[in-house]
């Protein structure tokens, strides 16, 4: 419940903001905010019987809330485009809070995962919990690239977890489907939109973007010749050019003999 009250308040918080750059009003955006905040308060500090008493007014609130925030999008929008892409990171926005909830606050597909030993399942946390600061981060960016980061990272965990076990889960289809179809919804509509986006896939929170092998050639070629040029001999590899893998070459050479004269 938490989840989806956060996720409300991210739409209008970027309603607001975009209400204010574009000369709008976003009053009525402010107060929905202000309702949800005493709202979580008050989710925050409830025992677990007046939670279930309160499912209905908080569906309620978020949904008054939800409804706000797509009034303020139309509102802010200039064109038809920005306002589809306004209304698809909206989606994608809840869909992705919705799903990040249920996977890494209520956990629901922990009992099915198997893990081949601790050190196994110690890594599969250390990624999970990287995924959930990750998508915390970017739905709280509140623009369409961080939808789609954030999708591209449940995507991804999702993926994780099926190989571990997850889909045995009743559950797990649906959330994978989910996910998978606001990923690429998202993406359409920024690339509708024209709107230009850096790389940022959802591994990028823990998997290093590789050196293209172009640029790695090229540095190394310059430091063999600076090498050669100060008058050290560099053994011949035969069966490959020096810069055919890589720097991670330079390593497998053995030592240099410099060559002096006197």
């Amino acid at each position: 419940m938490l989840g989806q009250i956060v996720a409300a308040q991210f739409d209008l918080e970027a309603v607001v903001a975009e209400l204010s750059r574009t000369g709008g009003n976003p009053g009525d955006a402010q107060n929905q905010l202000q309702f949800l905040s005493s709202l979580q308060r008050t989710v925050g500090t409830a025992n677990p019987v007046a939670l279930a008493q309160m499912r209905s007014e908080i569906a309620a609130t978020v949904s008054a809330a939800q409804a706000v925030a797509a009034q303020g999008r139309t509102a802010a929008s200039p064109d038809d485009k920005t306002a589809d892409l306004a209304e698809t990171t909206a989606n994608t926005r809840r869909t992705i809070g919705d799903i990040s909830e249920k996977l890494f606050e209520r956990k629901v597909l922990d009992p099915y995962l198997t893990f081949a030993s601790p050190e196994d399942e110690a890594e599969f946390r250390r990624r999970e919990a990287e995924r959930q600061e990750y998508v915390r981060r970017e739905l709280a960016k509140g623009t369409p690239e961080g939808a789609l980061n954030a999708s591209n990272a449940a995507v991804a965990q999702l993926e994780d977890a099926r190989d571990h076990g997850a889909d045995r889960s009743p559950d797990f289809d649906t959330l994978l489907s989910s996910a998978t179809v606001a990923r690429d919804q998202q993406r359409a509509a920024i690339t509708n939109a024209g709107v230009s986006t850096s790389t940022n896939n959802q591994e990028a929170t823990n998997t290093p973007q590789p050196t293209s092998s172009a640029n790695s050639s090229t540095e190394l070629d310059d430091v063999a010749a600076t090498l050669l040029a100060a008058g050290v001999s560099l053994p011949t590899m035969n069966s490959a050019p020096l810069n055919a893998h890589g720097l991670s070459d330079v390593a497998s050479l053995g030592p240099a003999t410099t060559s002096r004269t006197v």
